[in-house]
């Protein structure tokens, strides 16, 4: 057999045995997520092509746990690695990406940045829990893009707690023109809206957990199962109350999609169905409540 539904790779790995081909199953690749394909180019280039004091330097990207984004985030600071600036002892680092601790200390992510990009010792701008003195630095080291993960941490933050933070955004936006992404959960929307200096200078980028009937959950599923190594076309794409089944099970983010497909892959090679149905779902969920 042929295997024509799935991709070049696939189709060998589809003619194999059971062990092999549930070792296959095990070792995911990347499927593309188009809503996040299209945020990383726009950060990709909004850093390649950097425009001093634009109109809307920070961006917050709201997305749910489990949608990719941390992914995404590691490949758009992958894509630019450090090089030398004219004095070959200093690189320039385009990208940097650092975290929001829970207790939102500037000093803490100072010492995260300045780690990262091989500073000595974080003792730049002082020992103050708000100090900022470090942006000197990302300005010397051309940095254009700083990435700011974790915005939960301000969830538990009071508004006094939080100005500090917030003014060092503004303060990295128009003293050093960098631009500022921010990355959190839906629920911080309030949160950003409610500061109007911030609103007015940001543009919010929402990214929604998959519904049924998403023509981007039909991207993704194409692509999984192009590669998932079934002997059968599955019926994940076609039939619309088993995308509904998998999106309510899964509240619809990639990563419980992909454990709860992955499942029904190798139950479809245990059991010589080779493709993923209606029928086959209702038979593994009802054995796995007996198990």
């Amino acid at each position: 057999m042929t295997y024509d539904h799935l991709s070049p790779r696939s189709r060998v790995v589809a003619g194999q045995g059971v062990a092999e081909r549930i070792a296959y199953l095990n070792d995911l690749p990347y499927f593309p997520v188009k809503p996040l394909d299209q945020v990383e180019t726009w950060l990709k280039d909004a850093i390649s092509v950097h425009v001093g004091r634009p109109l809307k330097p920070i961006t917050f990207l709201l997305t749910p746990s489990g949608m990719g984004t941390g992914a995404m985030i590691n490949r758009v600071q992958a894509a630019f690695p450090a090089s030398p600036l004219g004095d070959q002892r200093i690189h320039s680092y385009p990208a940097i990406v650092a975290h929001i601790p829970v207790t939102a200390s500037l000093a803490d992510i100072g010492a995260e940045v300045c780690d990262f990009i091989g500073a000595p010792k974080h003792y730049i701008g002082g020992t103050n829990p708000n100090s900022t003195g470090w942006l000197n630095l990302l300005d010397q080291i051309g940095t254009r893009m700083l990435i700011l993960k974790d915005m939960h941490a301000l969830n538990c933050l009071s508004k006094t707690a939080r100005g500090p933070l917030l003014n060092f955004i503004r303060n990295a936006t128009s003293r050093y023109e960098l631009q500022v992404a921010l990355v959190g959960p839906p629920d911080l929307h309030p949160l950003v809206m409610d500061d109007p200096q911030l609103a007015d200078r940001a543009q919010l980028i929402e990214i929604q957990p998959f519904k049924a009937s998403d023509p981007a959950l039909t991207s993704f599923l194409e692509a999984f199962l192009k590669w998932c190594p079934l002997r059968h076309t599955s019926d994940l794409c076609d039939d619309h109350s088993l995308r509904k089944v998998l999106v309510r099970r899964t509240n619809g983010t990639t990563r419980n999609m992909l454990d709860v497909l992955t499942r029904l892959g190798a139950f479809a090679i245990y059991t010589a169905e080779e493709r993923i149905t209606y029928d086959l779902w209702r038979d593994y969920f009802s054995r796995a409540e007996y198990d």
